[in-house]
């Protein structure tokens, strides 16, 4: 079953399932999903097991959901929101579902970083690595994970 989420600026998540045939969407029951924050980026582990959110400049945190592979529905994950050092602008989930990366919203160029954290496989649960922040180029706005053979 093919699903779509998308961020609700008011606070939430919403969830749609999507028609194969006429590209049609209908909500998942139960949508949207609180979030602890206004969110505005997604990250989805490549699994599909896990989805993630930030809320920006208004938190330092990222919400972490399962989803229900049978219905789309999520559900917060035990200790969730993550606390997260600063602000985030954006989220990215590497190929192997196995880290979380974000851009930090930064005042100074100096202070532009990348923050990583592993991704617990069994429940979603994130850990900041001990090595992260990792320096960035100026100003990073987004990130996107790549698999490429």
């Amino acid at each position: 079953m093919v699903r779509r989420y998308a961020p609700v600026t008011q606070g939430g998540i919403a969830a749609f399932s999507v028609n194969s045939s006429t590209g049609a969407l209908a909500n998942i029951a139960g949508s949207p999903f609180p979030t602890s924050n206004m969110p505005f980026t997604l990250a989805i582990a490549p699994s599909a097991n896990f989805l993630y959110s930030i809320g920006g400049s208004s938190n330092n945190a990222i919400d972490a959901f399962s989803l229900d592979a049978q219905t789309g529905a999520l559900t917060s994950v035990a200790g969730s929101p993550f606390p997260a050092p600063n602000p985030l602008n954006s989220l990215t989930v590497d190929a192997s579902g196995g880290f979380l990366y974000a851009t930090a919203q930064v005042d100074m160029q100096a202070d532009s970083v990348f923050f990583g954290f592993s991704i617990n496989p069994s429940d979603g649960s994130l850990t900041r690595l001990a090595t992260s922040p990792y320096p960035a180029p100026a100003f990073p706005v987004d990130a996107v994970s790549l698999n490429i053979p």
